[in-house]
């Protein structure tokens, strides 16, 4: 794994979640979530019950330990070493607002090691990194309909006739990067489109049913 780094947008929270004394109720709260696909909300919601963080607090302290977790579910490094190489990066570099007594940071390693090792916000920070795992993730769809006149040899004369036509828009994040392609579909072609995606619902549907008999927990797509 490449050598740990700090980004800027995460020190403000990591200041503000080593600046909490004691961190018993947060851990507490965060032991109660669920596998989620959605664990940052349930991260936020577990920060904005300990009084005296203002709304930016709760969201840069949610964002630091979201991103703590995604390290961790990434990493092949035990959790020990992960810690120890993260309070390292600190000690050495160039956050001021990090920088804590020794004792201070062997109370830090010891939050630290509560919080990621809670197992169902293990499990939904590694569920979010398989979802987004892909070379081209999608963002979002839209479906242009046109009325497109057929002209006879006179072009002055009004249309003698009319197609209804299609453009169907796709968008979606490659590297990062928005992209978007756009293709010409007709009628049946979108007869189709619907019955390959009812599938894909019948089939995921099909699926959940079965997992409804294992032990393996289905974390929903919401």
């Amino acid at each position: 794994m490449a050598s740990l780094n700090i980004p800027n947008r995460h020190v403000n929270g990591l200041t503000k979640l080593f600046s909490l004394t004691e961190q018993e109720d947060l851990i507490k709260n965060l032991q109660k979530a669920n596998i989620s696909i959605n664990p940052e909300k349930i991260i936020k919601e577990a920060v904005a019950s300990i009084t005296g963080f203002t709304p930016e607090d709760v969201t840069d302290i949610t964002r630091a330990v979201m991103s703590l977790l995604l390290l961790r579910s990434g990493s092949d490094k035990s959790l020990e070493e992960l810690i120890d190489e993260l309070i390292s990066v600190i000690k050495k570099g160039n956050f001021e607002e990090l920088k804590l007594s020794d004792d201070s940071y062997e109370k830090v390693k010891e939050n630290l090691s509560k919080i990621l090792s809670i197992e169902n916000l293990l499990l939904s920070a590694k569920a979010v990194g398989i979802k987004f795992e892909h070379d081209n993730l999608f963002e979002r769809a839209k479906v242009l309909t046109q009325i497109l006149p057929v002209f006879s040899d006179d072009v002055e004369e009004i249309p003698k006739a009319a197609i209804i036509a299609h453009q169907l828009g796709v968008h979606y994040f490659q590297d990062g990067e928005h992209k978007e392609f756009f293709l010409r579909i007709d009628e049946e072609e979108i007869e189709d489109l619907i019955k390959i995606l009812e599938r894909a619902k019948n089939k995921a549907r099909s699926l959940q049913r079965f997992l409804e008999t294992t032990d393996v927990k289905y974390i929903e797509n919401v």
